[in-house]
């Protein structure tokens, strides 16, 4: 998902780009009215209560993601992840634990970076990384930036060079030759970022639509799933269980949803295109990924109130109690089966 930085004053950071600060109160409002909330960070910096120790007999669930993940819009209360730990312990047994790692505009890269890094200190038995539409665009400007290990394991995304840029635009006045300048110094890829990052980038959400892609798409594709495999080998090394979730923006569920937020980014009329989550099924099952495929129960949903927010592309309370709900079933089946 693209940054907001008017609300959102991240923190830059020279290996996962951005991160939050640790307890802190962050005020969450879109400038049209949809929502107007805050919410809290832990002792690591991520949304939800402190993260201790893990006690014994608990079963640890790690969910990473971006802005739906965090919950953009909604009180900490209403994030799906907090709902899947609240859903999984009204029955009586085991006792669940989901820690949200979710961050706003974060890709498979950077969740993956995370989890490196994280994935020791807090022991979890099992992760969900939850694919966001925007994170096929999203993982290619990242990655354009990022440095890599002679094994081409990717290992930082370096935030600073973007957050001066944004200081100097902000603070002085460049003239447009200093401006030129500028581009020069950060280089072409650094404006990617911008472009497809922090903007509603018109071309962001061409791989759902009944469209031609664009023809960096396999790369993206390629990009995205070889992120994802490192995280499920990560996991694998550790003794966890990985999980690989995907679930739709508005615009893939019905005419109804995410009006008119979406005509920022789609054209009217335009078709859609399930091409990304079969893709993604695809490669799922060839990598013997555990997949969740949301994209089902927000299509069969007939409740009265919107999954989406009007303006805003995220989910209301509504969509996020479905998701919560749906993850939650799948979860239980999971588990049941003992596997």
């Amino acid at each position: 998902m693209f940054i907001q930085p008017t609300h959102y004053p991240y923190s830059p950071d020279e290996h996962v780009h951005h991160k939050m600060l640790p307890r802190t109160s962050y005020r969450m409002h879109d400038g049209y009215g949809d929502f107007d909330v805050e919410m809290t960070t832990s002792n690591m910096g991520f949304r939800g209560s402190d993260i201790k120790e893990k006690e014994p007999g608990t079963y640890r669930i790690v969910m990473l993601g971006d802005s739906f993940t965090l919950g953009e819009g909604v009180w900490d209360d209403w994030t799906f992840p907090h709902l899947v730990e609240q859903y999984l312990n009204e029955k009586k047994g085991r006792k669940y634990e989901v820690i949200n790692l979710g961050v706003d505009s974060y890709s498979p890269a950077l969740e993956y970076i995370e989890l490196k890094e994280y994935i020791g200190m807090l022991k979890p038995n099992m992760v969900i990384l939850n694919f966001d539409m925007s994170d096929v665009v999203n993982e290619y400007a990242y990655r354009k930036i990022a440095s890599y290990d002679k094994t081409g394991d990717v290992i930082a995304v370096n935030g600073f060079p973007e957050y001066y840029r944004r200081w100097i635009l902000k603070h002085l006045f460049i003239t447009r030759h200093a401006v030129e300048n500028m581009k020069k110094h950060f280089g072409a890829n650094e404006m990617t970022l911008r472009t497809a990052v922090e903007a509603p980038y018109e071309k962001l959400l061409n791989h759902t639509l009944d469209m031609p892609q664009l023809k960096e798409a396999a790369e993206m594709y390629s990009m995205v799933e070889d992120s994802i495999e490192r995280a499920k080998k990560l996991c694998d090394r550790y003794g966890c269980k990985f999980i690989l979730s995907v679930y739709p923006w508005g615009h893939q569920v019905s005419g109804q949803e995410w009006l008119p937020g979406r005509y920022r980014f789609i054209p009217k009329g335009v078709g859609i295109s399930d091409r990304t989550v079969l893709e993604l099924e695809r490669f799922s099952k060839a990598q013997k990924i555990t997949f969740f495929n949301a994209f089902p129960y927000f299509r069969e949903y007939k409740g009265g109130q919107h999954l989406y927010f009007s303006h805003d592309m995220h989910w209301t309370p509504t969509g996020q109690e479905l998701m919560a709900k749906s993850l939650t079933k799948f979860l239980e089946e999971y588990l049941n089966k003992g596997e």
